[in-house]
């Protein structure tokens, strides 16, 4: 955490509800401070605090929001966003550490606008990230690498990248260009997206607005995903994963062998909402 604007451990509680907390040091590939970091990095494990952004605007040349957890459920800490702005001009508006002793936070995204250049909010530890409202964008909006998102209710989450790309990472972001990813972590453990409303959105033709993968090795199968609503206006695609599509609308094909048995678009080529095939029979 050095070289941090605002560090909140040791059960500290921090709320923004107006005004700006900005780190203006330059943007470096060695040197990454935060806005705002919630734990300890230097220490056997996180120290927990909590952070609610309610309003005002977190700003960053580097990274916006840190959060480290203890790897321990019961103590973890949090971070809500209800409100405000965090911008970066160079990292993720929100990110963690996928080292296992920086594991189990929890992230509620109510509402409020985040914005950066790379991935809007990277997710490499186990924890809980829930998104219900606001708007996330970045040239990658999420990236699940491990743990659970949860994804509903008035939730938009965009990518403005031009193009799509991947690459096998060990630490850092691995896809480039979608609106959710899910890309496995070399640590291998379960990452989990459950999406029930919301909207998901490529900006452009050449992005995703979903897309799942694991770059890291031969070991697959630690990836679950459950879609039964929300808006996809863009491709969707996973490397691994199966009939896991029961709702939602969806403006580009869907391969058949993502909707679950039971199931059907009702629009040409697979696109439009996804319900049971008897209600389409009925109507």
């Amino acid at each position: 955490e050095s070289g941090t604007t605002v560090l909140v451990k040791n059960n500290a509680k921090l709320v923004l509800q107006g005004g700006c907390i900005e780190n203006a040091a330059p943007k470096s590939v060695v040197y990454t401070p935060s806005a705002i970091h919630i734990g300890n990095s230097t220490e056997s494990g996180s120290v927990n605090g909590s952070v609610e952004i309610a309003g005002g605007t977190v700003r960053s040349n580097n990274f916006g929001i840190s959060i480290f957890g203890t790897n321990d459920a019961q103590t973890a800490p949090t971070l809500t966003v209800s409100g405000g702005t965090i911008e970066t001009n160079g990292y993720s508006a929100i990110a963690g550490q996928g080292q296992t002793v920086y594991g189990e936070t929890i992230i509620y995204i109510t509402g409020g606008t985040l914005t950066s250049p790379t991935t809007a909010i990277y997710h490499p530890q186990n924890g809980e990230l829930r998104v219900s409202g606001g708007t996330i964008t970045g040239n990658t909006g999420i990236e699940m690498r491990s743990g659970t998102l949860y994804v509903s209710e008035q939730a938009t989450i965009v990518t403005t990248a031009q193009t799509f790309s991947t690459t096998a990472n060990g630490s850092g972001s691995s896809v480039f260009g979608a609106a959710i990813a899910i890309s496995q972590h070399s640590t291998n453990n379960p990452v989990a997206v459950y999406v029930t409303g919301g909207t998901i959105e490529a900006q452009n033709d050449g992005a995703k607005a979903f897309y799942e993968t694991d770059l890291m090795d031969d070991e697959k199968g630690n990836a679950t995903i459950s879609i039964s609503n929300g808006t996809f206006n863009g491709a969707l695609e996973s490397e691994n994963c199966s009939e896991f599509i029961t709702g939602g609308t969806y403006d580009e094909s869907l391969d058949t062998t993502y909707i679950a048995p039971g199931y059907a678009a009702d629009g040409d080529n697979n696109t439009g909402v996804v319900s049971p095939t008897a209600a389409l029979i009925n109507t």
